[in-house]
């Protein structure tokens, strides 16, 4: 482990295939030098060097704590993975991967070379796609209660009540409609990973967010709930089917938003070869 404050790693972005193509400079994460690359046979990992007083294990535990530190390096290395992506395929490497030194790049690419290559063929010309679908559960009960023909009974039941069994009955209604609202969200979810899904080569259920963190809330926006967060891997000859296929779906529901972003380099799509390592 390095210790000295004037040393230096490489940090690393990603891995893509040899190419004697002569990239323009570009700026890495950090105080660091150009971005460069580092050979070994028909591979080659996209580096930076950087200084290790920001970059080593421990100096990056600290600096999570400087929001404006962070996000400026976040969206530093995924700058260069999506200039790099546009010229050709990469296999991203996630924030914060450090090798101590050239060699150990070398290492990293000749110990992993059966994988790399071939997740590079893998994914040789496709593209990630993110699709989250978000939910207005009030408009949604409203929905369920005007057209579905059992609830619209029981409400025009309830308006012919008395007023202690209209109380009972108006509860036992309420948890109905609250147990019809979740599966109507489960069951339209499922529905457009799938009908998504047909266009694409693979695809990944993503942990559901919650408002506070997608910054959606029910006061000023009441599509605040995240029924679905998934990412696709299409290939190019399917791309225009793909995006159809999200458009179509936006107007099926008044309940609902439909936000997809793209292309991204796949970053969901990867195996432990591309596993984050400090110095």
């Amino acid at each position: 482990m390095m210790t000295d404050v004037n040393a230096f790693a490489y940090y690393l972005y990603g891995i893509t295939a040899r190419s004697g193509d002569c990239d323009e400079p570009l700026a890495g994460v950090g105080a660091g030098e150009p971005v460069s690359r580092v050979t070994f046979e028909d591979l080659q990992a996209v580096v930076s060097r950087v200084p290790l007083a920001d970059f080593s294990a421990g100096a990056l535990q600290a600096r999570m704590k400087e929001a404006a530190w962070l996000e400026g390096q976040v969206l530093a290395h995924e700058r260069v993975i999506r200039v790099v992506f546009a010229r050709r395929t990469i296999i991203p490497i996630k924030f914060g991967t450090l090798l101590e030194t050239k060699d150990a790049v070398t290492q990293r690419l000749q110990e992993n070379a059966p994988r790399f290559r071939a997740l590079l063929q893998q994914l040789a010309g496709k593209q990630e796609w993110g699709v989250k679908i978000f939910a207005n559960r009030a408009a949604l009960k409203t929905n369920l209660v005007t057209n579905d023909a059992t609830l619209a009974r029981q409400a025009a039941a309830l308006a012919k009540k008395r007023a202690g069994a209209a109380y009972l009955y108006q509860k036992k209604l309420d948890e109905q409609i609250a147990q019809r609202v979740e599966q109507a969200l489960l069951a339209e979810a499922d529905a457009a990973y799938i009908r998504l899904l047909a266009s694409a080569e693979e695809g990944c259920l993503l942990r559901l967010l919650p408002p506070e963190l997608t910054g959606r809330s029910g006061e000023s926006n009441p599509w605040d709930v995240m029924i679905l967060n998934a990412a696709f891997l299409v290939k190019p000859e399917a791309l225009i089917a793909f995006i159809h296929q999200v458009e179509r779906l936006q107007p099926e529901h008044d309940w609902w938003q439909i936000e997809w972003t793209g292309p991204w380099a796949p970053y969901n799509f990867l195996n432990s070869a591309a596993e984050s390592e400090h110095v």
